[in-house]
């Protein structure tokens, strides 16, 4: 009985390496399977992208050819139809149309030049107030700082002078004692 057991593991496990491979060899081949379907659709994808390119080239090429046909004719007919003068009357038409466009043009610019020089002297002059404005501003500035500066100085000046009379008062009565102190003696 225990070697039927054992043939039947050593059975069963062969089976189920068997299987494993199988199933590994499944998912490579799905994996290629998959890469190989994908390539197709691309080139399906760009096949039919090249088709509609070739349509849309086709089609192109056929208006192009129609309208120049259509330009041919019209240049033979305008050449049949028109004569010197003609020509001569649309050329000073023509000429007419750009002196007008030119006139507006240099009217059209002398009235932005206007507007930009009134605009520049208007600009000018609120600069030029608001420079004397800041220029009276830092003047009067200034005459407070030296106005203070003097009145400083002249306190310092006056409290040099009390306190050198101070100076001299003492001495002076310093003096006094020792000349007092002298004639006694």
């Amino acid at each position: 009985m225990n070697s039927s057991l054992a043939s039947i593991l050593i059975f069963i496990q062969t089976h189920k390496s068997q299987y494993g491979e199988y199933m590994n060899k499944l998912i490579e081949f799905s994996n290629e399977h998959d890469k190989i379907t994908y390539e197709r659709m691309e080139n399906e994808n760009s096949l039919h992208t090249l088709r509609e390119q070739f349509s849309f080239e086709q089609e192109f090429y056929q208006r192009r050819q129609q309208e120049l046909k259509y330009l041919e004719k019209f240049q033979y007919d305008l050449n049949q139809k028109f004569n010197k003068n003609e020509f001569h009357n649309i050329v000073k038409q023509i000429r007419f149309v750009i002196l007008s466009y030119l006139f507006f043009l240099n009217s059209f610019i002398l009235l932005f030049s206007k507007d930009y020089q009134e605009f520049n002297d208007i600009s000018l002059a609120e600069l030029e107030t608001l420079y004397k404005t800041k220029l009276d501003t830092v003047r009067n500035e200034f005459t407070k700082r030296e106005e203070q500066q003097e009145f400083s100085k002249a306190r310092e000046v006056h409290k040099a002078i009390d306190s050198t009379k101070t100076e001299h008062r003492i001495l002076i009565e310093q003096n006094q004692l020792l000349t007092d102190k002298l004639g006694k003696f």
